[in-house]
């Protein structure tokens, strides 16, 4: 899983819980078998999560890829994940 993950993991994890230990063992485990079990569920979560983008169009202009964009932003935003701007 990438740093990026972790990351993210991290940041909700002392969002709700500020005082959590969140350290780790040179293996890369979480010393709090909670914690440990939370990042499994959470990298769980992720590799789950698939969006199916819309069919590749060709189009002749390229300012026709606009309405491609959406239909990404739909399909994405359909499989209930947040899309900003």
């Amino acid at each position: 899983m990438t740093d990026k993950m972790r990351e993210e993991f991290e940041a909700a994890v002392l969002s709700e819980y500020p005082n959590q230990n969140m350290g780790k063992f040179a293996t890369g485990e979480y010393q709090s078998t909670t914690i440990e079990h939370c990042w499994w569920a959470w990298q769980q979560s992720r590799k789950a999560l698939v969006v199916e983008l819309p069919e590749h169009y060709q189009y002749d202009s390229p300012g026709e890829v606009i309405p491609v964009l959406k239909d990404c932003r739909a399909a994405i935003e359909a499989a209930g994940v947040k899309v900003s701007q």
